[in-house]
């Protein structure tokens, strides 16, 4: 006998950021970080100048475990909708999330964006995303500007999905299954998101001493090449950013590998 049944003939707006708050946050996850682009004084840059824009890297949704609302994204149908997300939304440049979950909507809307998905990419059944405030240019009350806000006077601030879906009872255990017709909208900056891994992005402090590093080429790339390549003294950011996202993605996004 089938251990999951449907639960309705119906797709639910499923926004993950509404969670049973009787369940205590995982403050020992990992949290986002926000990418220096410019070197230790890029955060002192940024406070300086709202036209200076912001990134953030990290884990946006996980795959196969349960949220805080109770529910299981199968990793399958998760990986798929973020491969098609890549290639139509970021691609098109159309990859926009508002600040905070909207009531009932299935698009983003422009006039409340706070952020574009520019990369992602997994690890294991986490995905991960490099994203772009939009604070740059805009108005003073922007949701771009709100979020740089936040970010920069060290409060948290997650990162959240919103989709359409059916759900799925499943017999062993107290979760729903989100099933196959699941339909990814984007993902929206929130106080309270439900994915654990997700809840909270802080900017880089500076000062971090910088510390010598030399990779081989061949250990980069899988052994194709025996070409030897050094990095220039590596900072604590991006050794932190190698270990989230691997060697191969971190030289593709930082531009420090040229062939």
């Amino acid at each position: 006998m089938d251990a999951k049944k449907k639960r309705t003939d119906c797709r639910y707006l499923l926004d993950e950021s509404r969670f049973d708050y009787r369940k205590k946050p995982n403050l020992a996850a990992k949290v986002f970080l926000a990418e220096v682009e410019g070197g230790l004084s890029f955060i002192e840059k940024a406070k300086l100048n709202p036209d200076l824009a912001l990134h953030v890297i990290g884990i946006i949704q996980t795959g196969d475990k349960p949220n805080r609302n109770g529910r299981i994204y199968p990793f399958s149908y998760l990986k798929r909708e973020c491969l098609r997300y890549a290639e139509n939304e970021i691609k098109g440049g159309t990859s926009y999330g508002e600040l905070d979950h909207p009531i009932d909507s299935t698009s983003p809307s422009l006039s409340n964006a706070s952020h574009t998905i520019e990369d992602l990419w997994f690890k294991g059944t986490d995905v991960y995303a490099r994203i772009k405030i939009l604070n740059a240019f805009m108005p003073d009350r922007a949701p771009g500007k709100m979020a740089r806000g936040f970010m920069l006077n060290g409060k948290s601030v997650g990162i959240s999905s919103r989709a359409l879906g059916s759900l799925e009872e499943d017999a062993h255990s107290e979760y729903d299954v989100v099933a196959e017709d699941l339909e990814m909208i984007c993902w929206d900056l929130v106080s309270n998101a439900s994915n654990f891994g997700s809840e909270k992005m802080e900017l880089m402090s500076e000062g971090k001493k910088k510390k010598s590093l030399m990779l081989t080429e061949s250990q980069c790339f899988s052994g194709k090449t025996k070409k030897d390549f050094k990095f220039q003294e590596l900072t604590e950011s991006e050794r932190t950013y190698i270990n989230i996202m691997g060697v191969e993605k971190f030289l593709q996004i930082s531009g420090k590998f040229n062939s």
